[in-house]
């Protein structure tokens, strides 16, 4: 029976052996019948298949259509609410924990969150004995110059730059690490010189990798919670046990770099000028810092800081009390934003802290950070001093 399907011989002789004696044509047609019965149902499982097939298509296309309409339908939570949290296991006990991660964030711009970044990173990194991370995530890109001046800081166009893939989660911690580079200034003879203790990545890409990450999370191809993918990142071993503290410029909107960045962080820092326009801006970021607390439960508001005062100095304190009013009428009192309440102060920074409008910090711009590059002939005491004071205030009421 050669050329005969295997199959075919066995169940032959199992009929020979159940029908015994000159019965070939009955064998035959039995055989026949549970062939065409094999073959039949063969056909509709192929055919049930097909179908569960495109079943499941349809569904993924449905839950990944649905999941992004989720974030931007009129009568739902909002884009960064209505896909629910999931929280990393470790956040509750990294916010009680070293190096701490202040954030420098104000939906408006124009509020000199730069500038206070770049100082308060310096100051601090003079103060601490571990060196200071900052962390620039505003698309402006206007810390990379000061905190590298005269070397060549920004990544090729074909590379992703550190703050992207921060934001992507596209490297372990240790690689980011690597990237991690000192501050530079400018001396009065034009070198470039580092500035101790302190370090920060720089950036070129941001705007885009913010709208990939974006995306993808929204439509199903990343299922991680990108929300937390800079906080994985400062959590992870190699980063908290290098540096002393954490401190990012954020950009002066909602962006996903904004989001990874309160997430990350365990304080915000709120700059604004002291007018009565400002002051309204801070209303506006406090109703997004409350709405959206449950994605970053234990984040504290350090305090107001006002900056560019000294033009009118009748009226500037007004406004800044009008700012910590602004909060205190908004925030829901049972939350950690208003932590700083509970240790005896208030909102607004004294006013005598406030960022002077001062032309040396101005003309210091293109050496570097202020604080590194002004001798004392030039304004530096005076800055380096405000910028000092700033920074213990701030570590009183961490």
């Amino acid at each position: 029976m050669s050329g005969v399907p295997g199959w075919l011989v066995n169940t032959w002789e199992s009929l020979s052996a159940l029908l015994p004696g000159n019965n070939e044509v009955l064998k035959a047609a039995i055989l026949a019948i549970i062939g065409a019965l094999a073959v039949w149902f063969a056909r509709r499982l192929v055919r049930w298949f097909s179908r569960a097939i495109k079943q499941i298509g349809r569904d993924d296309y449905r839950w990944r259509v649905e999941r992004a309409r989720s974030a931007i339908r009129t009568d739902g939570p909002g884009l960064w609410l209505a896909i629910n949290r999931q929280m990393p296991n470790s956040y509750a006990l990294r916010m009680s924990a070293q190096p701490r991660v202040m954030v420098v964030a104000n939906h408006k711009g124009g509020v000199g969150k730069t500038t206070i970044t770049a100082n308060l990173a310096s100051a601090f990194a003079r103060r601490l004995s571990k060196p200071v991370l900052a962390i620039d995530l505003d698309p402006q890109g206007s810390l990379g110059p000061l905190m590298f001046a005269g070397t060549k800081w920004r990544p090729a166009l074909t590379d992703l730059s550190a703050a992207s893939q921060a934001v992507l989660a596209s490297q372990p911690a240790a690689n980011l690490a690597n990237l991690v580079r000192p501050f530079t200034h400018l001396d009065r003879g034009g070198r470039a010189v580092q500035t101790p203790n302190a370090m920060g990545p720089s950036f070129y890409d941001l705007s885009m990798s913010e709208d990939r990450g974006l995306v993808e999370w929204l439509i199903g191809d990343r299922l991680r919670d990108v929300r937390y993918d800079l906080f994985e990142l400062l959590n992870d071993a190699t980063i908290r046990e290098r540096f002393g503290l954490i401190i990012i410029d954020a950009p002066p909107r909602t962006t996903l770099a904004s989001i990874q960045a309160l997430c990350a962080g365990t304080h915000v820092l709120i700059p604004t000028v002291l007018d009565d326009t400002s002051a309204n801006a801070v209303g506006y970021f406090a109703t997004h810092l409350s709405a959206h607390r449950t994605i970053w439960p234990k984040l504290k508001i350090v305090g107001i800081i006002g900056s560019m005062a000294g033009d009118a100095p009748s009226i500037e304190p007004t406004a800044l009390t009008t700012s910590g009013d602004v909060l205190r009428t908004i925030l829901d009192r049972t939350c950690e934003l208003r932590h700083v309440e509970s240790l005896g102060y208030k909102f607004e920074l004294p006013y005598e802290l406030s960022i002077k409008n001062q032309a040396p910090i101005a003309r210091a711009s293109e050496r570097g950070i202020a604080y590194d590059v002004l001798t004392g002939s030039e304004g530096g005491l005076a800055v380096r001093a405000m910028f000092d004071n700033l920074a213990a205030e701030i570590e009183r009421r961490w």
